[in-house]
């Protein structure tokens, strides 16, 4: 998926900074038609760089079947078979990833601010901007509802309610601005799946 391709590619990203004793941190990052694009703030440290690789370089756990999937520190035994908690599928992984926050919230929130003095600007990047902010808070893969439908045989919810869903049970979710079935939400599977059936 391409918030996974968001994430591989910042793990490219700081193991190449890593070789010159540089460190990143993630600015913005977005997916958006056919392409994904981060901007970093590299900085210098060597120590800084390997604790970076050591805490933020991790695995991604999914399920093609019914979208399940979740990021995890890398283990010594990636290749052991693993079943997806919810249909029973296999769970493929996907290393190294970036498992830490794609977005530094601060920033992107002086991006709106700018973004809305500026008249003459789409509105269509505003509204990117407020997204790419939902969705960074959150830091975690989007789950498609459909799929989630389609294993349990059921409607697909209003993306909106399965949301304020989440909320109210004190999670943070959000609709994910890649995938209109999608959301983002740092919830467990079993909390989103109990949203879904209400």
């Amino acid at each position: 998926s391409k918030d996974i391709a968001l994430r591989v590619l910042l793990s490219f990203i700081v193991r190449a900074a890593a070789i010159y004793d540089r460190y990143i941190e993630p600015v913005i990052s977005y997916a958006m038609n056919h392409y994904v694009r981060v901007y970093v703030k590299v900085s210098k440290g060597g120590l800084k760089a390997d604790k970076i690789l050591k805490s933020c370089l991790g695995i991604a756990w999914c399920c093609t079947n019914c979208s399940y999937s979740y990021m995890d520190y890398m283990e010594s035994n990636i290749y052991r078979p693993v079943k997806c908690p919810v249909c029973g599928g296999r769970l493929d992984p996907i290393y190294p990833i970036w498992i830490c926050g794609i977005g530094d919230e601060k920033h992107i929130e002086k991006l709106i601010g700018i973004a809305n003095e500026m008249y003459w600007l789409q509105k269509s990047s505003r509204v990117l901007l407020e997204n790419i902010y939902r969705v960074s808070r959150v830091n975690s893969l989007t789950t498609r509802l459909t799929y989630l439908a389609k294993v349990f045989k059921i409607n697909v919810p209003s993306i909106y309610d399965i949301v304020e869903c989440l909320q109210q049970k004190g999670f943070r979710a959000s609709r994910s601005y890649i995938y209109s079935d999608g959301v983002a939400t740092n919830a467990s599977i079993n909390d989103l799946i109990e949203c879904m059936k209400r």
